[in-house]
C-alpha cells in the first residue's frame, strides 16, 4: 500500500509505501500519531474535527488522505470497474473538495468525499474504502476488543463460529423447547396473559392491545446475551478490566489474531474484507522478554489473509524482535516545520545494496592482502542483513535525531560513559551510538543511516598508528581500504554522512589510558580507567573527551573545523570535513584480482 498524506496537521505533503508489516519510527513529536489518526480518518474511524485536523500551515490545496490499494488477481477482478492493473487508489477529502462549487446541492451535503482515481483524475465521487481499520491505540480499553454488542475482533471470531451447520442444528433444537415455553408462558390464568388481558383493559380508551411475545433465536441473540468472555484462576472468575495492561494488551492481540485467522479459513478474500490492524506502541505494559514474542504475533497476523499491520514504536527492542518480519521501515523525522519521511524504496535500496557490495568486497579483499576476490552475496541476503542485525543496543540509533558511528563495542562503551557525564548533551538532546561492527563496515552502517535520512558522524581507529616495518604497511593497507570504501559512501546521492575523525590509534590508545588484551574485561577496564582519570588534576582523559566531543558537535554544525585540525590533541588524527570523494573504481578493481597490491604479498 501506498499513503498519501496531504494539509493535516503538520503534515503538508507526506508520501509513505507500506507492505503488510510496516513499522513507523520516529522521535517524540515527529509526527507518528498525525499519520496513525490519518489513517483512521480516511476510514471514518476518527471524525474529521477542523480545530485539531487543518494544516498548521495551509498552503491553499485541499486536505486529503489516499490509499493506493495493491490488488491480487482475485481482488482486481472484484474491482475491475475501477481498478487500474493491480492498483486501485482511493483518495478521501476533508472539506471542500476541488470542483465543489459547480455540483447540485445534493453531491454537495457533505464535508467528507471519497474519490476513486486514476492519476489525478477522479472515476468515481463519493466511493467506499476499502475494508476496515482496527485501532488499537497506546491506551487501549480492553472492553472495546470483547464487545458483543458491536463490532469488535470477539464478535468476529463468536459470528465465525455460529456459521456452522452444527450450530445452526443446535438452535433448532433449542427452537423446539422455546416453542414449550412460549405457550406455557402464553397460557391462560398466566401472570403474563393476566397482565396482558388487564393492560388491554386500561388501554381500549385508545384502541391499542397489547401482546407479549418471545425474541427469535437468533445468532445475535446468542452473542448479546448467552455469550460472556472469563478469565479463570483456581477456579474463580477474574475480572477481565482488573487484570494488569500487559495482560490486556496480550488478550487485544490475541483477539485480533485469531479474528484474523478465522476469516481467512472462511474464506474472506475479497478486497472489501481487507483489514488495517494499526498498533500504536505495542511494547507498553509488556515486560522485555514478552515483546520479542509479541513481535512473532504481528508478524503472524501480517502474514494472513487480508491483513495489513502498521505499528509505531519507541522501542529498540520491539523493533530488533521485529525486524525479521518487518517488510516496511519507515522514519519520520521534522523537516523545514512539517513531517517527511524516510523509508526503504525498493529501487534505492537495490541500488544502495549494489554499492555496499562492492565497497565490501574491497574492503574484505584487503584484509587478505588483496590475494583473492571475496564473493559477492545474493541481493536478497544483502537485503535481509540489512535490518537482521539490529539488536537493541544497535537499533536505538534509528529513534535518534543524530547518530555517531563507531568501530566496535569499546567505542560503544566510551560513548555511553561520554552520556553518563553530560558530555554528549553538547552535541544534541537526542544522540545515538552505532557499533558498526568493524571499521570495514563503517561505509555499510553509513550507508543504511543515510537511506532512513538520518544525520550521522563516524568516529573510528587507525590501525596503522605506532607500528613499523611490514605492520605498518599491512595495517596503513587496511586503513586506506576502509577510508577509502568510507569515503564513496560519504559521497553517495542523499548521504546524510557529515564528516568523521580517524583517531591515532585505538580510542583506548588515543585517550591515554591502559589497554586490556582480554576482550572480556576490555569494556570493565576501560570504564575503570576512565572513571578514575577524568577527575584528576591535568587529566588527558578529561581533555581530549571534551576536545572530541566539542570537534563532534561542530561537524554535526556544520562550523569551521580549522580550531581542531591544528589542535595538539588530533595529532596525527585525521578530520574530515567533509569527506573527500574516492578515487577508487571497485568495480574495476575487482575484477583484477588475485594481484599483489601491497609489499605485505610475498
Amino acid at each position: 500500500m501506498r499513503l498519501h498524506v496531504r494539509n493535516i496537521r503538520a503534515v503538508q505533503d507526506l508520501k509513505i509505501h507500506l507492505r503488510r508489516f510496516g513499522a513507523l519510527i520516529a522521535a517524540n513529536n515527529a509526527g507518528k500519531s498525525t499519520v496513525l489518526d490519518a489513517i483512521r480518518l480516511f476510514y471514518g474511524d476518527l471524525d474529521w474535527e477542523p480545530r485539531r485536523d487543518l494544516p498548521w500551515r495551509h498552503d491553499g490545496g485541499a486536505s486529503f488522505v489516499e490509499v493506493e490499494y495493491e490488488l491480487d488477481d482475485e481482488e482486481a477482478e472484484e474491482l475491475t470497474e475501477h481498478a487500474d492493473g493491480a492498483c486501485l487508489t482511493v483518495r478521501r477529502y476533508f472539506g471542500d473538495r476541488p470542483g465543489a462549487a459547480g455540483l447540485v446541492a445534493e453531491d454537495r451535503r457533505t464535508d467528507v468525499h471519497y474519490a476513486i482515481r486514476r492519476g489525478e483524475s477522479p472515476l468515481a465521487w463519493r466511493s467506499p474504502a476499502i475494508g476496515r481499520c482496527v485501532y488499537v491505540p497506546a491506551a487501549a480499553r480492553l472492553s472495546d476488543y470483547t464487545t458483543l454488542a458491536g463490532s469488535s475482533p470477539l464478535r468476529d471470531i463468536l459470528e465465525a463460529s455460529t456459521s456452522g451447520l452444527r450450530i445452526a442444528q443446535a438452535v433448532s433444537e433449542i427452537e423446539v423447547s422455546l416453542a414449550r415455553l412460549r405457550e406455557a408462558l402464553l397460557a391462560e390464568a398466566n401472570p403474563v396473559t393476566t397482565m396482558s388481558d388487564r393492560l388491554g383493559d386500561l388501554l381500549g380508551a385508545w384502541k391499542l392491545k397489547p401482546e407479549i411475545a418471545l425474541a427469535e433465536l437468533t445468532p445475535d441473540t446468542i452473542l448479546r446475551h448467552y455469550v460472556e468472555l472469563r478469565l479463570t484462576a483456581d477456579g474463580q472468575d477474574m475480572p477481565l478490566d482488573a487484570q494488569g495492561m500487559g495482560v490486556q494488551r496480550a488478550i487485544i492481540v490475541g483477539l485480533i489474531q485469531i479474528a484474523a485467522e478465522l476469516r481467512g479459513r472462511a474464506g474472506y478474500t475479497k478486497a472489501s474484507d481487507l483489514r488495517w490492524v494499526v498498533f500504536e506502541e505495542p511494547e507498553l505494559y509488556l515486560h522485555p522478554a514478552q515483546i520479542a514474542g509479541l513481535a512473532r504475533d504481528l508478524h503472524e497476523l501480517a502474514a494472513g489473509p487480508a491483513t495489513a499491520v502498521t505499528i509505531t514504536t519507541h522501542d529498540p527492542t520491539m523493533l530488533a524482535s521485529a525486524a525479521d518480519g518487518i517488510d516496511s521501515l519507515v522514519r519520520l523525522y521534522r523537516s523545514g516545520g512539517g513531517v517527511a519521511a524516510a523509508f526503504l524504496a525498493p529501487d534505492d535500496v537495490d541500488s544502495a545494496l549494489d554499492r555496499v557490495d562492492e565497497r565490501s568486497r574491497y574492503a574484505q579483499a584487503a584484509q587478505r592482502c588483496f590475494r583473492q576476490v571475496p564473493p559477492s552475496r545474493s541481493r536478497e541476503l544483502r537485503r535481509a542483513r540489512l535490518l537482521s542485525e539490529l539488536d537493541g543496543q544497535r537499533a536505538a540509533a534509528f529513534f535518534a535525531d543524530r547518530v555517531i558511528v563507531v568501530e566496535g563495542f569499546s567505542d560503544v562503551v566510551f560513548f555511553n560513559w561520554l552520556r553518563s557525564k553530560g558530555l554528549l548533551q553538547r552535541i544534541g538532546a537526542n544522540v545515538g551510538v552505532l557499533d558498526a561492527f568493524g571499521k570495514y563496515e563503517l561505509h555499510r552502517a553509513a550507508t543504511t543511516l543515510s537511506l532512513f535520512r538520518i544525520p550521522h558522524v563516524v568516529i573510528w581507529d587507525g590501525d596503522a598508528h605506532g607500528k613499523t616495518g611490514d605492520d605498518l604497511v599491512r595495517a596503513a593497507c587496511r586503513d586506506e581500504a576502509a577510508w577509502e570504501a568510507l569515503r564513496a559512501a560519504a559521497n553517495d546521492p542523499g548521504s546524510c554522512t557529515l564528516g568523521g575523525i580517524r583517531l591515532a590509534g585505538a580510542v583506548e590508545t588515543w585517550l591515554g589510558v591502559d589497554v586490556e588484551k582480554s576482550n572480556a574485561w576490555k569494556a570493565g577496564n576501560l570504564l575503570a580507567e576512565l572513571n578514575e582519570r577524568f577527575d584528576l588534576s591535568g587529566s588527558l582523559v578529561r581533555e581530549r573527551a571534551e576536545a572530541l566531543v566539542a570537534a563532534i558537535a561542530d561537524l554535526f554544525g556544520g562550523r569551521d573545523m580549522s580550531r581542531h585540525t591544528t589542535a595538539p590533541v588530533f595529532a596525527g588524527c585525521l578530520l574530515a570535513p567533509p569527506f573527500p570523494a574516492t578515487t577508487r573504481d571497485f568495480a574495476a578493481e575487482l575484477r583484477q584480482l588475485p594481484l599483489p597490491r601491497c609489499r605485505c604479498v610475498r
